[in-house]
């Protein structure tokens, strides 16, 4: 853990907002994304996901196999990252709107105002499937981000960790635990 934040750099002075970003689940998938490729697993997107599926949880009876679902996970990103758009395939548009509606329930609650994140509609590629598994998302963030292209993939995702939770409003932030 030492190395990760070693590889971390402070905080930056240039910044530059809307920028496309790639979320990938496993290191593997940042081999296609590139420069614009950060880890999930260093940014604060699981806590959200949990806490929009407890939201939901029959606390009644067992826990379910699987707990979050696709929709928690991408409205959990939606909100960690500040996306203002997200790529979808056509048949992916559902998901989005229930995403969408599960974040404006949270939000509303806390009272806290948060975009809902618009689509950007892409065609199926061969890559399409990765997508779908859910190992990687693509979307245009509202964030500002450090500009150094030198950045690894570790060290970006670290940065982008830190933005994230300086912009998270602070009910947001003490209902996922973070603050």
């Amino acid at each position: 853990m030492n190395a990760i934040r070693q590889a971390c750099p402070p905080t930056p002075c240039e910044t530059v907002a809307g920028y496309f970003l790639t979320v990938a689940r496993e290191p593997s998938a940042l081999s296609d994304a590139g420069a614009e490729g950060v880890l999930e697993a260093l940014l604060p997107i699981r806590p959200f996901a949990m806490l929009l599926a407890a939201r939901r949880a029959d606390w009644s009876e067992r826990s379910p196999t699987r707990f979050a679902d696709a929709a928690d996970w991408l409205a959990a990103t939606i909100v960690a990252l500040q996306l203002a758009e997200v790529d979808v395939a056509l048949d992916e548009l559902p998901l989005l709107d229930v995403a969408n509606a599960r974040l404006a329930a949270l939000a509303g609650e806390l009272g806290v105002a948060v975009a809902p994140a618009q689509p950007r509609l892409v065609r199926e590629f061969a890559g399409a499937a990765v997508t779908r598994r859910g190992r990687s998302r693509r979307g245009r963030s509202r964030l500002a981000q450090p500009v150094d292209a030198n950045l690894s993939a570790v060290a970006r995702s670290c940065t982008l960790a830190a933005c994230c939770r300086a912009a998270l409003p602070a009910p947001l932030a003490r209902a996922a635990g973070l603050a």
